[in-house]
């Protein structure tokens, strides 16, 4: 679904309560959206505190790729050292699993071959990969 279908809108209250007369709440708002460990977590910037985090229990979803997890190099940080991606390549018939070595401000270095030896992927060397062809993965059974 690529389209909206939204039912109900979530808003911190502390924004409801102070957002001016004359402004929407749609253009009022400053809101991240993001996955966490649980599940989902709407977060107000404005207030610095949570409108909600959506538990999943455990669940699997299925997320529209146009809108799955991407990256924003700033936001990375010393704990997606070593998490698993995927990258897709711009046509779609290349896709390859790897970990994260390291990153710069254009390019996240992606360690794709280290002989199964996963354990010790940073020896390996890590290939520059752009950021928007990559996506946060769940470990693959193959290397679990």
């Amino acid at each position: 679904m690529s389209q909206l279908a939204i039912k109900m809108y979530m808003h911190c209250t502390k924004c409801i309560r102070e957002r001016p007369s004359d402004i929407a709440p749609r253009d009022w708002a400053r809101l991240n959206v993001g996955w966490t460990e649980q599940g989902l977590q709407i977060w107000c910037v404005r207030h610095n505190i949570n409108v909600a985090h959506i538990d999943l229990q455990g669940n699997k979803v299925t997320v529209d790729s146009s809108i799955a997890p991407h990256f924003c190099i700033p936001e990375l940080g010393e704990n997606d050292i070593g998490r698993w991606v995927e990258y897709r390549s711009k046509g779609g018939d290349k896709v390859e699993q790897g970990r994260i070595k390291s990153w710069n401000d254009e390019r996240v270095f992606v360690v794709y071959q280290c002989g199964g030896d996963w354990d010790n992927f940073a020896k390996y060397t890590g290939v520059a990969t752009d950021p928007a062809d990559l996506r946060f993965i769940d470990t693959p059974k193959a290397a679990a």
